[in-house]
This record gives structure tokens, C-alpha cells and sequence, in this order.
């Protein structure tokens, strides 16, 4: 949230920037990570890898931190773990 007001108050209209913390992840150890924050079992199937997809997930925060002042304050463990609780919590499919 803090990041929206950042761009609020300091964004240039049109602009567009990135907000993300510092981590990065494979999308396997991503979905890894998600799997134990809902406590289910991911089975993870091995494939080759598509050259088109990216093998680490990460954002450019640059220019959210140079024009924004943006600082990245949850981890990617923290965040997952955020949005896990949230949907259990209000019992969307995505937690099933």
C-alpha cells in the first residue's frame, strides 16, 4: 500500500513502476514456497524448460526507488505468506 502512495504523490502520470522486494525465485521454488504456506502438498512435475519464459522471477525496482523513494519491506516468504493467510482466510478457491 505504501508503494501506491508513493506513486501518488511522487509519480509522474503514465509512468509505470515496478514494486517488488529484492528476492528472486524459479517459478518451482515459487510455487514451493506457496504450497507450504497453504500447507498442501505441490506436485511439482519436472518439464523442460520454455525459452520464451523467464527461469527467475524478478523486477527492475530502479525507478520506483530513485523517483518514489520506494523501499521493499515485506520479503517474498513474508508476502506469500500474507497472501496465503488472506485467502484461507476468506476461503477463495485459490487456498483449495
Amino acid at each position: 500500500m505504501e508503494a501506491i502512495a508513493l506513486a501518488v504523490r511522487h509519480g509522474e502520470g503514465g509512468r509505470v513502476y515496478n514494486i517488488s522486494g529484492q528476492s528472486t525465485a524459479s517459478v518451482g521454488d515459487a510455487l514451493a514456497r506457496l504450497a507450504a504456506a497453504l500447507d498442501r502438498d505441490a506436485q511439482l512435475v519436472p518439464a523442460p524448460a520454455d525459452p520464451r519464459e523467464p527461469a527467475l522471477t524478478a523486477a527492475d525496482i530502479t525507478c520506483a526507488r530513485v523517483e518514489l523513494g520506494y523501499e521493499p519491506v515485506v520479503s517474498l516468504d513474508r508476502g506469500i505468506e500474507m497472501q496465503a493467510s488472506a485467502a484461507l482466510a476468506d476461503g477463495t478457491r485459490a487456498a483449495t
